[in-house]
């Protein structure tokens, strides 16, 4: 999941609501442009049973409700038991309940109680501004980070003239990435040669020139598909999620990008893996990544 400081102006927002509110519990889940899920980004909570990470979807319970119909909801004398809207791990017997949804469908942003069994009617109302400037502060937040971003991209792509395994090492290191595969395919040859593989900083040689089918890891199956791709989020078994073939364990982490750059004669493919946060990251990344590999091919 993206990731804030707790520092952050989103945090001390919703800090600020949960005091106003007097609330057990406030909560914001935001959906990114891409995403088909609302996301829990911010907290501030009196409880142990907030399940860190979790999302909801679209129209799931009476969060997800009311973020769908865009309407705003007061639950009083609360009497569901409070695993169902998906933020505790257990029942914590709140007695009231207040979820504002965020402008254009976006998420929603909640308060509880377990001391009064209703919201007054003027904190109801004010409840959806706080949700629009909730949206505003995330919005400015990423903002800030892509252009931060896209100052030390440019000053990597601009720089110095280097070879493309050398920009591949200093995109990886721009991401917080801590794993690189980059491979090559002669067309029609149905097996990729292993060019790079870097690894917490250093170069793994055991690897380079080594051949594998491309029905074998993640690097085959993005030479088979021949499209870019962010994977995030990932909780699988990573002892079963290679990224060359099972008799060569390189795993992968919580998220991984796949390049492809087709050429006339010959592929590259390019994965960068780790557990980034990817809360900076534009929207545009992998045209970005792949005009990067070709400037310095």
């Amino acid at each position: 999941m993206d990731r804030l400081s707790e520092s952050s102006s989103l945090e001390r927002h919703v800090r600020m609501v949960a005091n106003v509110y007097d609330a057990h519990t406030a909560a914001l889940f935001i959906k990114s442009p891409h995403s088909s899920v609302m996301e829990l980004v911010a907290r501030e909570s009196l409880s142990r049973q907030i399940i860190p990470g979790c999302v909801i979807e679209p129209g799931q319970g009476l969060l997800g409700w009311a973020a769908r119909e865009q309407r705003r909801l007061h639950v009083t004398r609360f009497e569901r038991d409070t695993r169902t809207l998906g933020i505790y791990a257990a029942d914590v017997k709140i007695k009231a309940l207040l979820a504002a949804p965020l402008p254009q469908g976006r998420g929603v942003l909640m308060v509880d109680s377990r001391n009064r069994h209703a919201f007054p009617e003027k904190k109801q109302k004010i409840l959806d501004d706080f949700a629009a400037v909730a949206l505003d502060l995330w919005e400015s937040q990423r903002c800030a980070m892509n252009l931060e971003f896209y100052r030390s991209f440019n000053k990597i792509v601009l720089g110095s003239r280097m070879s493309m395994m050398s920009c591949i090492i200093k995109l990886a290191e721009l991401l917080c990435m801590d794993t690189v595969v980059a491979a090559t395919m002669v067309h029609g040859s149905g097996k990729y040669t292993v060019e790079k593989v870097w690894r917490k900083g250093m170069d793994s040689e055991r690897w380079s020139g080594r051949q594998f089918s491309i029905n074998q890891g993640y690097t085959g199956w993005f030479f088979r598909k021949g499209m870019s791709l962010v994977m995030k989020d990932f909780r699988g078994d990573a002892q079963k999620s290679f990224l060359l073939s099972e008799e060569e364990m390189l795993n992968r982490g919580e998220v991984l990008v796949g390049v492809v750059v087709p050429g006339s004669s010959m592929t590259v493919v390019v994965i960068f893996t780790g557990n980034a946060d990817i809360f900076g990251w534009p929207d545009e990344l992998l045209d970005m990544l792949t005009g990067a590999m070709r400037v310095h091919a």
